[in-house]
């Protein structure tokens, strides 16, 4: 097994929600019930396409695909991923031109080459849970690989005995450092993964992970931010209304980097409420609004321009 897997990727695959993710979440992870074999939803030869922009030099295009060869998979989805870039590429610049051309080029989001989907069990605690919940996306070639492997249901119980091993190390260090209560963001987690390994009688010591945990090292959280050497006149930041939160999402756009998460992930909320922005973002807003600039002095960087256009209500880009 890989030492290059990290179990704490994976959590956060499992407790993002609308391609999101939110630190409260974590306090909602739950075991896996099922896992479906094959690459997605979907089994077979199948079109994946590329949808670009009218205006964009190259026309959509389809290719076939059979998603249940590895090799053809990759290659054909790494080869429409290229063009995804370049496009990527292509929108930032002419989105930053909106002011002009009142014309929104929205990025596309690449194909993931990995992808398979996990049933979450229901809940042991009653709560609020919606069906988006229940269900959601892992994309790692060696979990996709173990998982093609062995039955479904030996795969599920080494997953969730893997992922709890995790949990016990983490809780442990938390006990240790005084920081284990019922507010502790492990504290149900924990609960939910005892109720379902009892539940179907099964003796937790007595699972082998799917990696062995106490050894991996590598618990971090994966650093999936912008490179400290991305140039920074290739990146553009669109602030956009979310339909699921009263945050705004902050969509950061680089020729390496592309993704989108909510202003609390950087900052830009309350710390006694993650549903207010702070005054930081309220001035940062007015700053941009104003057509603001900020030098950067007495280093070797550009020159940075924040200007904000109206890209639709309550649509705002830098």
């Amino acid at each position: 097994m890989s030492a290059e897997l990290n179990i704490y990727e994976f959590i956060l695959q499992l407790v993002r929600t609308d391609s999101q993710f939110q630190e409260e979440d974590l306090s909602k992870l739950l075991p896996i019930s099922t896992v479906q074999k094959g690459f997605g939803l979907y089994n077979g030869v199948l079109p994946i396409s590329f949808n670009p922009h009218e205006d964009y030099e190259i026309d959509p295009y389809e290719l076939m695909v059979n998603l249940d060869d590895d090799e053809e998979r990759i290659e054909k989805l790494t080869q429409i991923n290229l063009d995804i870039q370049k496009y990527n590429e292509w929108t930032a610049k002419k989105s930053a031109d909106f002011e002009e051309t009142n014309i929104w080029y929205a990025p596309i989001k690449e194909y993931q080459m990995w992808q398979f989907v996990v049933s979450k069990a229901k809940p042991a605690e009653v709560r609020e849970t919606y069906i988006e919940d229940m269900i959601t996306f892992i994309n790692n070639e060696e979990l996709y690989k173990l998982k093609e492997q062995l039955n479904i249901d030996e795969f599920v119980i080494r997953f969730n005995r893997m992922i709890y091993e995790y949990l016990r190390i983490m809780i442990n260090e938390a006990r240790e450092l005084n920081g284990f209560n019922s507010e502790y963001m492990w504290f149900e987690p924990n609960k939910e993964f005892i109720s379902w390994f009892h539940s179907k009688g099964l003796i937790i010591n007595d699972i082998t992970p799917l990696i062995n945990v106490q050894k991996s090292n590598l618990f971090e959280r994966p650093n999936t931010g912008l490179s400290p050497n991305s140039s920074w006149d290739k990146i553009t930041i669109i602030i956009i209304p979310s339909e699921h939160s009263p945050l705004p999402h902050i969509h950061i756009i680089s020729p390496e980097y592309n993704e989108i998460k909510t202003i609390d992930n950087f900052g830009f909320t309350e710390k006694q409420n993650i549903e207010k922005p702070n005054q930081l973002f309220d001035t940062f807003m007015k700053f941009a609004i104003a057509g603001g600039q900020i030098n950067i002095s007495d280093l070797e960087q550009p020159q940075l321009d924040l200007n904000l256009v109206d890209l639709h209500p309550n649509r705002w880009q830098w």
